[in-house]
Parts: C-alpha cells; sequence; structure tokens
C-alpha cells in the first residue's frame, strides 16, 4: 500500500471517517484531522511512513 496514491488511500478509509477529516480542516483543525487518519489508517496496517511516502512520491522537500 506504501506505492498508492493519495486518492486511493483515501478512498479506502471509510466515508464517516472521510467526513469527520473534512469537518476537522473545513474548521482549520489541522491536526486533528491528520490524528484521525492516523489512527484509521494504522488500525489498517498503514504507518505514518508509509503514508508519508505515499503522499510525498515524486516531490522534493529540501529546504532551501
Amino acid at each position: 500500500m506504501a506505492e498508492s496514491t493519495t486518492s486511493a488511500w483515501w478512498e479506502l478509509l471509510p466515508e464517516g471517517i472521510r467526513d469527520e477529516v473534512d469537518g476537522y480542516v473545513l474548521q482549520d483543525a489541522r491536526l486533528q484531522a491528520v490524528r484521525v487518519v492516523l489512527e484509521t489508517c494504522r488500525g489498517r496496517g498503514l504507518g505514518l511512513h508509509e503514508a508519508e511516502g505515499s503522499s510525498t512520491s515524486g516531490t522534493s522537500t529540501t529546504a532551501t
């Protein structure tokens, strides 16, 4: 699953979780949204490093 795109793993989340995360993002509570996704994904075998790898593939994180 580490090679999944962001939209692919987003679709794997239950609709209720996606709605909850959307609500947190709309309230500008992004850290709360990340916590919900991380807890849900951990239960499905996707950890933080795998999620970071799938969301940052092809992008550079080097600061200048």
